[in-house]
């Protein structure tokens, strides 16, 4: 939906609205809840408006003869009787639309530059004369005053004209505002050819050390089939390498996922009383069918083939004792809601949550069973003022059920990066205000420095780790017992593609706090 437009009486809407690859006018109203469609066709409409009268103004490029490909002009809509009527001839390009005590102006490109001009009697009058572009306008009732957007030094800024004046008048004529010559156009079978669309690069510095990514994917022109591909961007031993490649089908609405990967992961196998270093091979084939926007249900099977290093952590690193070989085979099934709001550097409102089971297969040579579930609230306050909340879970089941190790900087902060939390069971939970921290600094000594969009942080953790035969306690002695806890905040820089976060978090069991906090630096998104 885009473009909407109040009529007169603030009883309907008219807006742009995009539904079967056609871009039409759609008409909402507010009384009695109605949408109605306007037009159904494939010419394109952009910046719908209502006149006094109420009927409905708006441009486009539609043409009973030919197609005038980018070649608009201004028409009229008249609610009385559904008929559409051309208002203006075709002027090119119109970079934005509006109507002046019922006239219609528009934004063209004229002698190198773009500026206002209100059409009337098959003349344009020039109502600025700019040697920048004007993006776009806006009048006053009375149509005597004016707002536009405007580009200046670089950057586009808001000016106001506190008397609007007619500075030239121009007789139209045949192509002279019309940059896109009519063209004819041939029909081709679509064939299916992939290039690449974007690439992308991850990198991390944590208590891991430095690691890179290269990321690229691959789309043909609709965007019916994507291939995507992960992997490391420096790799030494081909066969131990991580990687991810993934091809989608989204054509239809049931969506189809073929994947292929290796990656090493590490779990705590309680039978054996060690940790597992895993090299993980497999590929997964899973199904994605939405119920709306922002419901879907996903199901398929994984095959994962391990090769499993049991051992410990000493001071050398990593020791292990035995090589196992093991496949496993597991069924997938999960529902997922989304109704996140997001920003660049995170999600800002709205709630969503995602549940999932993962059944070990009957030729799984590994019998592990798993559920997890994530679940998140977003409360926007104001404008840059967010309240957030998250809860996660994960269980283990089964003859070969797994410890998970709850590690990272954003999970529990006093905890999770110098202690070891593991077990087949686990929560994690995070409160956390959001606030802007500093809007704009410029510093002109000892150094020149600007520093904005620096954002801030309060945040409470908590969560555990444990096994079935542990005994769970919440509170013991008036203290938290298993789960583990944490506060503190945090300030984080935006820097285009990601946040730097630097974290201060003091543990605390709710009677006893630590008196000097923990501190790290990532570099993430907020969850």
């Amino acid at each position: 939906m885009n473009y909407p437009s109040f009529s007169k009486d603030n009883n309907s809407i008219v807006f742009i609205g995009l539904k079967d690859g056609k871009q039409d006018i759609y008409l909402y109203n507010l009384k009695n809840s109605t949408l109605r469609r306007l037009t159904n066709d494939y010419f394109n409409e952009l910046f719908p408006i209502f006149s006094s009268d109420g009927n409905i103004y708006f441009i486009s490029y539609r043409n009973e003869n030919s197609f005038k490909f980018g070649n608009y002009a201004v028409f009229k809509y008249n609610l009385e009787n559904d008929s559409i009527y051309q208002i203006t001839p075709y002027l090119g390009k119109i970079y934005y639309f509006d109507l002046r005590n019922d006239k219609p102006v528009v934004a063209l490109e004229y002698k190198g530059t773009i500026n206002v001009f209100e059409y009337n009697n098959d003349k344009l009058y020039k109502l600025t004369n700019f040697p920048s572009a004007v993006y776009s306008f806006s009048f006053d009732k009375s149509g005597e005053k004016m707002v536009m957007n405007l580009q200046y030094e670089g950057a586009r800024e808001i000016f106001y004209i506190p008397e609007v004046r007619i500075l030239d008048s121009i007789e139209l004529k045949m192509g002279e505002f019309s940059e896109y010559k009519l063209f004819d156009y041939k029909n081709y079978k679509y064939r299916t050819e992939l290039s690449l669309s974007w690439l992308s690069g991850v990198a991390l510095g944590s208590s891991f050390g430095i690691g890179g990514y290269i990321t690229l994917g691959f789309s043909d022109w609709t965007g019916d089939n994507w291939i995507i591909l992960q992997t490391q961007s420096y790799i030494q031993d081909i066969t131990n390498a991580i990687f991810f490649l993934d091809y989608l089908y989204l054509k239809k609405r049931w969506d189809l996922d073929l994947s292929s990967y290796q990656y090493w992961s590490i779990s705590y196998l309680r039978q054996f009383d060690k940790f597992s270093y895993d090299k993980i091979l497999g590929g997964s084939f899973l199904i994605y069918y939405p119920f709306n926007r922002f419901d879907r249900i996903e199901f398929g099977f994984t095959y994962n083939y391990y090769t499993r290093y049991l051992g410990n952590f000493t001071i050398f690193g990593f020791l292990y004792d035995t090589i196992l070989y093991k496949n496993a085979l597991n069924g997938y099934l999960a529902f997922s809601r989304d109704k996140i709001l997001y920003y660049p550097w995170g999600p800002v409102d709205g709630h969503g949550f995602f549940i999932a089971f993962q059944p070990s297969l009957l030729l799984s040579q590994i019998k592990n069973n798993i559920i997890y579930g994530d679940l998140r609230y977003y409360f926007r306050f104001a404008k840059r003022y967010i309240l957030a909340f998250r809860t996660i879970g994960y269980k283990s089941f089964g003859e070969d059920k797994e410890g998970i190790i709850l590690y990272g900087p954003d999970l529990i902060r006093g905890w999770t990066l110098d202690t070891i939390l593991v077990g087949n069971n686990s929560f994690v939970s995070n409160l956390e205000f959001r606030f802007p921290f500093i809007e704009y600094l410029k510093l002109g000594f000892p150094i020149p420095l600007t520093i904005s969009s620096v954002r801030g942080s309060i945040f409470y953790d908590i969560g555990s780790a444990w096994f079935d035969n542990e005994k769970f306690k919440f509170i013991e002695n008036d203290s938290l017992s298993t789960p583990k806890s944490s506060f503190g905040f945090n300030i984080s820089i935006f820097l285009g593609f990601g946040n730097i976060y630097f974290n201060w978090a003091w543990r605390t069991n709710l009677k006893y706090t630590d008196s000097n906090p923990r501190f790290n630096i990532y570099f993430g998104l907020d969850y």
